[in-house]
């Protein structure tokens, strides 16, 4: 059954008139394209888990990552379908709305992280002048003795 599914079968007909047409019949390929990087895919892995030619398994499971990536977008097909103007400014105005939402989103949480940025230097330094202290006490009762 896996080999089965594993089997691709491609039907194409040309766009041509029927009389020009030209059809293939069924091409099978036991391995299709997005199914070939699963093995250096796999490899990859086992070399990570055996722990050992760490970087030839990072490049792997790299490489296929970006292999399955770039089929995807291979695969995407954009057709634009004919809209009015109204239609066009709305999608442009949602779009652009929603972005400038997002940005506002992350300028707020870099003020916030700023804050505790600050927050943590400043207890830090408190946390040391604390310990400067200390040790000041420490030397004068050893002077003392």
């Amino acid at each position: 059954a896996a080999g089965f599914l594993n089997c691709s079968a491609h039907a194409a007909a040309s766009l041509a008139p029927q009389r020009y047409a030209v059809r293939r019949g069924l091409q099978s390929s036991c391995v299709p394209p997005s199914e070939r990087v699963r093995i250096p895919f796999g490899v990859g892995v086992a070399l990570l888990l055996a722990d050992s030619f760490r970087k030839a398994g990072w490049f792997l499971v790299w490489a296929s990552s970006a292999a399955v990536g770039v089929g995807v977008l291979h695969s995407l097909v954009f057709s634009f379908r004919v809209t009015s103007l109204w239609s066009l400014i709305t999608m442009v105005v949602m779009v652009a709305g929603g972005g400038g939402l997002m940005f506002k989103s992350l300028r707020d949480y870099q003020g916030e992280e700023q804050e505790r940025r600050r927050i943590e230097l400043d207890d830090s330094r408190q946390s040391l002048d604390e310990l400067r202290q200390e040790l000041e006490r420490l030397k004068s009762r050893i002077n003392k003795d």
